[in-house]
């Protein structure tokens, strides 16, 4: 997924009806091994686009309600901070597609 905005704003939460909890995580290297963690919002400064994608910045689904079927449509619910504290909420639906597949350009998102 690829986000941007017109103004310094951050991903603050992220929300899904096929899980019992979402997560924004990153990956990061430290000590020669690649690491997942836990993050408390992405930043997304003005005019820039960051992407989401395995490897980097990605939303967690934590304890599936049942398997996802490659092909199925994933709702999401994505809320936005901006440096004021206003706070945005965006509806989005995502393809379930396997993690080692491309990222097909029609399904990116904008803020």
């Amino acid at each position: 997924m690829l986000l941007s905005s017109p103004t310094d704003t951050a991903l603050i939460e992220a929300d899904s009806p096929i899980s019992k909890h979402v997560e924004t995580h990153e990956m990061v290297m430290q000590d020669n091994v690649m690491r997942m963690r836990q993050i408390p919002k992405i930043d997304l400064p003005a005019g820039q686009t960051v992407e989401l994608k395995p490897g980097s910045y990605h939303i967690m689904f934590i304890n599936l309600k049942a398997q996802v079927q490659e092909g199925s449509d994933i709702p999401m619910t994505l809320t936005f901070e901006d440096v004021n504290g206003v706070r945005q909420t965006i509806s989005i639906t995502a393809p379930a597609r396997p993690l080692a597949s491309a990222p097909h350009s029609n399904h990116h998102q904008k803020h």
